[in-house]
């Protein structure tokens, strides 16, 4: 008979790289399973807090300081004996009087805003780290309610200490921070108009708790006669969602801070080494895709805004450059048997239909009909 396989329980925590000085705060764990471990202090996200609210109660109670909170960093997912461990990172500093907020978790859209001052940019990506002054400064000194030790470490010193190995993997994104190297994706959180909120995500949270971002989607179509021909391209097998189906001419996530079109040129290039100058992209709309699925074996949320763009200059199918890692390869198709294999169901295409609807309505604009 075969073993029923169970799902493990998820544990959803926050996580707080907090700098000062030039240093990054490292906490021992004091009791419990892993006591002795070194960490990044933090905890549980209760029911109806953010991830920013939680972080700045945990360190309240943990440290008894007040953290501002930052741009994320990374969402770290790892498998402990017994559980899943899904935890949300994010940059922080200590303001020099607690005082100086008016309110607990004010400016919790953690934009990288409260960092502007020492960060090189918004997304708050440490590259300057090692350029801070060799001290802390400032009246709040945490104390130690939780754990056994306290550390300030310099970028040097980082593996000085036995981190917990989920924490492993937030000194590695720390590290390549420092290298000026992203550590994940950021977006930003939009309403339903598509407009940004002033919050940041990592590309992890918006896809386990299917936060609303932005999307770039471009169309590359040729006209033959009377016949509308569009490009697929077919999904790598590491995609985290629809690996090896037939998609969009090219696709991707607008970064935080970036404008839907900048992201729609750099995407046709780098998917498919087409330059594209602003004028040749055609805005066709903006539609909203939600979806929800399992993809190697973890649930994937889907909830996007689409800027949809159509490219009509001449392509040449052995001009195309593909991107391996995204990519397997490209084909052209009618568009009529993509519209009509999408609406029936198909086990090889994930175009989405809302595209296709912005598509068409674009081609009877311009005077072409299916």
């Amino acid at each position: 008979m075969q073993e029923e396989k169970t799902t493990p329980k998820v544990i959803r925590v926050v996580a707080a790289v907090i700098v000062r000085g030039g240093r990054i705060c490292a906490t021992q764990r004091g009791s419990g399973a892993y006591k002795d471990g070194w960490e990044f202090p933090g905890g549980k996200v209760e029911p109806g807090e953010t991830p920013a609210e939680a972080l700045v109660r945990e360190i309240r109670e943990e440290l008894d300081v007040l953290v501002e909170v930052g741009a994320p960093l990374v969402t770290v997912e790892h498998d402990y004996p017994g559980f899943h461990l899904s935890m949300d990172c994010f940059w922080c500093t200590l303001p020099e009087h607690a005082a100086d907020r008016t309110e607990i978790g004010e400016d919790r859209a953690g934009d990288g805003a409260a960092l502007a001052g020492n960060w090189p940019d918004r997304t708050g990506n440490g590259a300057e780290l090692a350029g801070y002054g060799p001290e802390a400064s400032g009246p709040q000194q945490p104390r130690l309610l939780e754990h056994e030790a306290l550390r300030w470490l310099t970028p040097a010193q980082l593996w000085d200490v036995d981190w917990l190995p989920a924490d492993v993997k937030v000194v590695q994104a720390i590290e390549r921070a420092m290298r000026g190297e992203m550590p994940e994706e950021l977006f930003d959180v939009c309403d339903v108009n598509g407009l940004p909120t002033g919050e940041v995500v990592t590309r992890s949270a918006a896809h386990r708790d299917g936060i609303l971002h932005r999307t770039a989607h471009i169309w590359v179509i040729r006209r033959e006669g009377d016949r509308i021909r569009v490009l697929l391209q077919k999904r790598s097998m590491d995609k985290d969602s629809f690996p090896g189906m037939y998609d969009t001419s090219s696709a991707g996530h607008i970064q935080a801070g970036d404008e839907p079109l900048v992201s729609a040129q750099r995407e046709l290039e780098e998917e498919l080494g087409i330059r594209a100058l602003p004028e040749d992209l055609h805005f066709a709309g903006n539609c909203r895709i939600t979806f929800e699925g399992i993809f190697h074996g973890s649930l994937f949320r889907e909830d996007e805004i689409v800027y949809l763009y159509v490219y009509e200059r001449p392509v040449r199918t052995e001009d195309i450059h593909i991107q391996e890692e995204e990519l397997e390869c490209v084909e052209w198709f009618d568009l009529e048997d993509v519209v009509r294999e999408v609406s029936q169901g198909t086990d090889r295409m994930c175009v989405p239909p809302e595209g296709l609807e912005l598509l068409e309505g674009y081609l009877e604009r311009s005077g072409s009909h299916l």
